[in-house]
């Protein structure tokens, strides 16, 4: 694609010559044609000239000034009388018109994509792509203040008079560290500054792309025009308005300059974006705000924030924070937080917080946390904080907590703490935890140490109470079981045989739970309850237990081995219509109390001697 007419550069040194000869010059140098009703346009007056490659737009300017307009269509540059200025008396009615370019002192260059805008009202454009720009301005102010801001270059600031055709030429620097600011003051159309042009290749918005400064422009560029990328790295300035109302992002009552601008009311009808919130903004779809929310954010789909959020963030679909978040936050599905989060979350789907979170945290489905958690999580699935918590995680599946919890764990399945538990971990199925200072509570129980107590069918503590038993009571049973847990609460898994003939066939199972305190430093005192499954071959049908209560003195003979013995007092309940019931009706050795009814009862003293290891 060719380079429009009017950006083409031409270079011209002619002194008292015709119009109409550098004209034809120009048509030579630049490969296009003039269109223009000669007896209207006087091309047989006399210029001098002399230009070095500089645009066809600024050469016409400076042959014509104001009194012919031009403009280009397609390969022609039409020449026309230029309108009369019409002046109404009020200054509010007379536009003020604003054109010109930016190049680059050291390369002389023109800058592309530069944004040029009046401090007062806000109105900024940007240059093209051949660092073109053109401004209209409408209000009162007896002196303009425009700024030029391009990203790697230093702000330039222009005060002058208003009037209503303005052409500016502006030169700009990269920036050194003594010098912040250039501020060039005019009251009258200036050229005066070499701005040499050398001739630019044909580019467009599509192939000249700007830098994305962050992950919040990263995530929400999709949602944003080119343009308005540019504007964003281009003006660090912030500024602030009472009320704004957009359609879509940039297409507004702060046009491309809303990226810059906090206000106190926005409201956007499908979604907009904005420097800032410090009331109230809502959007039909969606809002954006590049850097902080302080009030409440509505939306019907999405919030995304820049920076730091205070206050009310509720969209029907997601909030995603960049910075830190103080306050309320709902959504229909998620909230994502990149800084902290202080208040109350609570979302449909799941949250996620990045940093510190200090809050209750609520989700239908899951809660993350990557930083340090102090508060209450409750999902309908699983929850999970990956430093340290303290509070509380409640949850229909599991918990699961990579370093310690101050605090407890509650879950309908399964809790998990890779570093300690100073309170207590309470689930269905199962818990584990590092070290455990208070208890467990569940069908199976795991853990490195534990100063508290396990409660569960089976409990195990790496650093706790195992046993290996072989004992034998005066049933003729020989049994062996193992006990694991801790010394104050732990569980019995035993498997038995008999050892008298007319027995052959049957063995046993049984579980049970012990207790056990130092007596001194040789005896411990054990108390045990349990039951045994009495069975013949595969019979396991009907009712076939002993339920026995064991008190005894458990003694060390050697380092890593013991005497067990003691007194039980056991129940045999059998139920008659068992097929073995003429096998195990007289299994007891004698009774002190009967009972026969719906089940046999039969109950005695007995003893019980085991090694344990």
């Amino acid at each position: 694609m060719a380079v429009p007419v009017l950006e083409r550069t031409v270079t011209v040194n002619a002194s008292q010559a015709k119009v109409e000869s550098v004209l034809k010059l120009m048509e030579e140098q630049a490969q296009f044609s003039f269109s223009y009703n000669a007896s209207r346009i006087n091309t047989q007056s006399l210029v001098s000239i002399n230009v070095s490659k500089k645009t066809v737009r600024e050469t016409l300017y400076l042959i014509f000034q104001n009194n012919v307009s031009f403009k280009a269509k397609g390969n022609y540059v039409i020449l026309s009388p230029s309108e009369p200025k019409v002046e109404t008396g009020k200054a509010a009615d007379d536009p003020i018109i604003i054109w010109g370019y930016v190049s680059d002192s050291l390369t002389k260059q023109k800058i592309a994509f530069a944004t040029v805008y009046e401090k007062k009202s806000l109105k900024s454009t940007l240059t093209n792509e051949y660092g073109y720009f053109t401004l209209v301005l409408n209000h009162t102010t007896d002196t303009l203040e425009l700024l030029i801001q391009k990203e790697s270059f230093t702000n330039v600031t222009v005060n002058t008079k208003p009037s209503p055709d303005l052409v500016l030429n502006i030169v700009m620097v990269k920036p050194v560290k003594e010098v912040e600011q250039m501020v060039v003051a005019n009251s009258s159309p200036v050229f005066d500054t070499p701005a040499s042009t050398v001739p630019i290749p044909d580019t467009s918005y599509q192939t000249v792309k700007p830098s994305l400064k962050d992950n919040f422009q990263k995530s929400v560029g999709w949602l944003t025009p080119l343009k308005s990328k540019f504007m964003l790295n281009n003006v660090s300035d912030s500024f602030n308005r009472d009320f704004q109302i957009s359609f879509v992002p940039f297409f507004g009552t702060n046009g491309l300059m809303s990226g810059s601008i906090t206000n106190k009311v926005s409201i956007n009808i499908i979604g907009g974006f904005n420097g800032g919130a410090s009331a109230v903004e809502a959007g039909g779809v969606f809002n954006l705000i590049r850097r902080d929310m302080h009030g409440a954010q509505l939306a019907g789909i999405f919030n995304v924030v820049g920076r730091e959020t205070k206050g009310l963030q509720a969209a029907g679909i997601f909030n995603s924070n960049f910075g830190n978040t103080q306050g309320l936050q709902a959504a229909g599905i998620f909230n994502n937080n990149m800084g902290s989060m202080n208040g109350i979350q609570l979302a449909g789907i799941f949250n996620n917080n990045f940093k510190e979170t200090n809050a209750i945290q609520a989700a239908g489905i899951l809660n993350n946390t990557f930083g340090n958690f102090t508060g209450l999580q409750v999902a309908g699935i699983g929850n999970s904080a990956f430093k340290e918590f303290k509070g509380a995680q409640l949850a229909g599946i599991y918990n699961f907590a990579l370093k310690d919890v101050n605090g407890i764990q509650v879950s309908g399945i399964t809790n998990v703490s890779v570093g300690g538990t100073s309170g207590g971990q309470i689930s269905g199925i199962l818990n584990i935890s590092k070290n455990v200072k208070r208890f467990q509570l569940g069908l199976i129980n795991i853990s490195d140490t534990c100063e508290g107590i396990p409660i569960g069918y089976f409990s195990f503590v790496r650093k706790g109470y195992h046993k290996f038993e072989i004992s034998g009571t005066e049933t003729g049973i020989v049994s062996a079981s193992f006990r694991t847990g801790v010394t104050k609460f732990h569980n019995i898994f035993s498997l038995g045989l008999p050892m008298t003939k007319a027995n052959q066939g049957v063995w046993t199972y049984g579980y049970g739970i012990g207790t056990s305190k130092t007596l001194n430093a040789k005896n411990n005192l054990d108390v045990d309850l349990s039951y045994t499954k009495l069975n013949k071959g595969t019979n396991f049908s009907s009712p076939n237990n002993i339920y026995t209560l064991y008190v005894g003195v458990d003694h060390s003979f050697f380092k890593h081995g013991s005497l067990s013995y003691g007194l039980t007092l056991n129940d045999h309940m059998l139920d008659p219509i068992n097929s073995d019931f003429n096998l195990f009706e007289n299994f007891s050795p004698y009774t002190i109390y009967k009972n026969l009814g719906k089940y046999q009862n039969k109950m005695w003293v007995g003893a019980k001697v085991g090694l344990r290891i």
